[in-house]
């Protein structure tokens, strides 16, 4: 029940896939995921739980699928998520409030890229912030160089 719940959060929606092969092979793509300050949000925790469930599913789905259009991508990885507000959203701060929404996302991704979310020497994680036409997440991610 609860897999089929989360999966419908993306239905009927579009995600662009981009695929970088050359000189560093990466991929990025957009997904249509709205991230809300998990630090200053009040209600009950059923809707939190909910939302985190959704967010870790959607990042390990979206994720396992864009990888497979990059065979040569290998670990270490350096991967920036980046917050595309809609155009009435505030701006996060980039030390608390976005790295606590990207959690459960980012805990999804390493889910599918098979690693801890906190091994710095297999990946790294980037935070950005930008203002769009609509509520999304872009993540790209990069073979990171030495």
């Amino acid at each position: 029940r609860g897999a089929r719940s989360r999966s419908a959060a993306l239905r009927g929606r579009r995600v662009n896939v981009r695929v970088e092969v050359a000189p560093v092979p990466a991929v990025e793509f957009v997904a249509p995921i709205r991230i809300v300050s998990e630090a200053n949000l009040r209600g009950h925790w059923r809707k939190h739980h909910e939302r985190r469930a959704t967010h870790r599913f959607n990042g390990k789905l979206l994720t396992t699928l864009a990888l497979r259009k990059v065979p040569g991508l290998l670990l270490p990885v350096l991967v920036t998520l980046t917050r595309i507000r809609g155009p009435r959203g505030k701006v996060m701060d980039e030390d608390d409030n976005l790295r606590m929404g990207f959690k459960a996302l980012k805990d999804g991704i390493a889910d599918a890229l098979g690693v801890n979310d906190g091994d710095k020497l297999k990946v790294r994680w980037a935070y950005a912030e930008e203002k769009g036409v609509e509520w999304a997440v872009r993540i790209r991610i990069e073979r990171m160089t030495t």
